[in-house]
C-alpha cells in the first residue's frame, strides 16, 4: 500500500506566534461522496458522533507569526471519507489536529501502542487529538489554539498535570499530513518529570513507550517505521512526519550554536 505523508510547513514558533482563525468552508462533496457518507454513517458504532469538527484549510506567515486556517465541518465526512483515496488534501474533510512530543527531564520522549479499532496496535504520539470546537457568542464556534489543544491532550492520556508543565515551553514545529488523511500541527512540548514519573492516563493505550531523543529507536522509526523488536507495531505517519521535524530541528539548533 501506498504511503502517503508529507511536510507541508516547517519551522519554529512559540505559543505567542501562532493563531488559529475560522475561514469559510471550501470542502465540496461530490454527490457519491454524499451517498457514500449516508449509507455507511447509518452503520456507524453507536458512540460515534456527529461533532462539530475543524477542516484545515491552510496557513499564512506573516514575518515571523503564523496564522493557521480551518473551517468547520463535522465528524462524519472524516469518519467515513477517510478510507477512499483522493488526489488532493483538499478533496477531503481533512480534519486539523495537534501531534505532541512529549520531552522529559531525561531527554526521553513518550510515545505510546495504541489499542481499539481505530488505529489499534499502532505506534504513535502520546498527546494528540483534533483541534476542539470552543463556545462562541450566539451559538457559534471558536477554534482552540494548537497549544490549548496539547496541553490538554497530554493531561487527558497521560499521568501529567498541569503543574508539570508551562505551555509557554511549548513551541509548533511545523504541519505534516498523513495518511489517516488529516493533518496536524506538530507540537515539541518539554515537561518538569522525568520519564519514570509518567504513566498511562486513558484508555486508549496500551502501552507507554519512552525512547532517548538520541536513542536508536528513534532513528528506527525514522528509517524502518517500527522500533526494533516491536516489527508489528508500525509508527503512525505523524509520529514518524514529528520525530523529523525535531531532529531537524535540534540539528539546526546544533549548528546554529557558536559553542557546540
Amino acid at each position: 500500500m501506498r504511503v502517503e505523508r508529507a511536510i507541508l510547513l516547517e519551522g519554529l514558533w512559540g505559543s505567542e506566534d501562532v493563531r488559529i482563525e475560522a475561514v469559510p468552508l471550501t470542502f465540496q462533496p461530490t454527490s457519491i461522496a454524499r451517498e457514500i457518507v449516508k449509507e455507511e454513517w447509518e452503520r456507524k458504532p453507536i458512540d460515534a458522533q456527529d461533532l462539530p469538527l475543524w477542516r484545515y484549510e491552510g496557513y499564512i506567515v506573516q514575518q515571523d507569526r503564523l496564522v493557521l486556517q480551518v473551517s468547520l465541518c463535522t465528524y462524519r465526512w472524516h469518519f467515513v471519507l477517510r478510507h477512499q483515496n483522493y488526489k488532493t488534501q483538499g478533496d477531503y474533510p481533512n480534519p486539523l489536529s495537534a501531534t505532541t512530543l512529549i520531552h522529559t527531564q531525561d531527554n526521553k520522549i513518550i510515545l505510546g501502542i495504541r489499542k481499539g479499532s481505530d488505529q489499534g496496535n499502532t505506534l504513535h504520539a502520546v498527546g494528540g487529538g483534533f483541534i476542539d470546537p470552543l463556545p462562541g457568542p450566539e451559538g457559534t464556534y471558536i477554534p482552540e489554539n494548537p497549544f490549548d489543544t496539547s496541553a490538554r491532550e497530554i493531561t487527558e492520556e497521560t499521568s501529567l498535570k498541569q503543574r508539570d508543565f508551562s505551555k509557554e515551553s511549548f513551541s509548533m514545529l511545523g504541519i505534516a499530513w498523513g495518511s489517516n488523511h488529516d493533518t496536524t500541527c506538530v507540537m515539541h512540548a518539554p515537561v518538569d518529570v522525568l520519564s519514570e514519573d509518567i504513566d498511562i492516563g486513558a484508555p486508549e493505550h496500551a502501552e507507554l513507550v519512552k525512547v532517548g531523543i538520541e536513542s536508536s529507536s528513534i532513528r528506527q522509526v525514522l528509517s524502518k517505521g517500527h522500533i526494533s523488536g516491536r516489527e508489528g507495531t508500525p509508527a503512525t505517519d505523524h509520529l514518524i512526519l514529528a520525530l523529523e521535524l525535531l531532529i531537524a530541528n535540534r540539528r539546526e539548533r546544533e549548528n546554529n550554536d557558536p559553542n557546540h
